[in-house]
């Protein structure tokens, strides 16, 4: 299942790609045994609203890497930027890191996009050593 959550991240804006979602969803309950997979190919679509109603989906209020979006899930509001950024810099860049690191696998444009924009908002944000050790394999990475 994460194999083929993978293969259609690049797609997600386009209407087949969110019904195949849904039949996931609702079938599958990949929201329940693939919640981290959904969430770290979601994250670049954080202002669209399928974002906000996939967070809705997901059971957060116990998760210790994404309990953080529990709050915005609740209320019902999208995730600004800042926020966004302070959170994926928290802990020594551990949800960025997971992130980048699926933003790399994938060759969708917009996910390199969100990886090379946040990149530099998560190392302007905290730029400390256990940030920086855990991005510069995905800068060497990022550059080959």
């Amino acid at each position: 299942m994460d194999v083929l959550l993978r293969v259609i991240a690049p797609h997600y804006l386009q209407q087949s790609a969110l019904k195949v979602l849904e039949y996931l969803i609702r079938i599958y309950e990949v929201h329940i045994h693939h919640k981290h997979t959904l969430l770290v190919s979601f994250v670049p679509l954080f202002e669209t609203v399928y974002f906000l109603r996939l967070i809705q989906c997901v059971n957060l209020k116990d998760d210790q890497v994404w309990g953080w979006l529990h709050q915005f899930a609740y209320q019902g509001i999208n995730i600004d930027k800042q926020t966004l950024t302070k959170c994926l810099a928290r802990h020594n860049a551990l949800v960025f890191t997971q992130v980048a690191e699926f933003c790399l696998e994938i060759v969708g444009d917009l996910h390199v996009k969100f990886f090379g924009h946040f990149l530099t908002e998560v190392l302007k944000e905290n730029l400390e050593q256990g940030v920086l050790f855990s991005v510069l394999p995905l800068i060497a990475k990022a550059l080959k």
